[in-house]
């Protein structure tokens, strides 16, 4: 420790030129003059484990929520977004009964649209 201005400051390393004025003024040996490891360890961080998925957004949505507490939106697809673009799969829906679900007969007659869209993966129900 050196002291300046009355405060005790440790000295962990110094060039030789420091080094011999030491030795030669204040008659520390080489023994005191070697470099002391001041580094701290950096302790290895524990990774969270990630949430269950609650049912807002997507699986992607929700694990960006993990990942960083200013949530960014999932890349999407460029690729995909190009050349399924105007590509739409539509199929016709109807209620059917089985031997568990019994449906009254305005039911039966209800008809559906569901339309899924290629360039994202999204479906809609009308």
């Amino acid at each position: 420790y050196v002291n300046v201005l009355n405060r005790e400051f440790l000295v962990y390393d110094c060039d030789r030129f420091t080094k011999h004025w030491y030795k030669t003024n204040l008659g520390y040996d080489d023994a005191e003059l070697e470099k002391i490891n001041v580094q701290e360890p950096v302790p290895d961080l524990a990774k969270p484990a990630l949430a269950p998925y609650n049912g807002y957004g997507t699986l992607e949505d929700s694990l960006q929520n993990c990942i960083s507490l200013i949530p960014k939106p999932p890349r999407r697809d460029m690729h995909k977004l190009m050349n399924k673009d105007k590509i739409i799969l539509r199929f016709n829906l109807a209620i059917v009964e089985t031997d568990t679900h019994k449906h009254s007969a305005i039911d039966l007659k209800r008809k559906f649209i569901l339309s899924y869209f290629m360039m994202d993966d999204t479906m809609q129900l009308f």
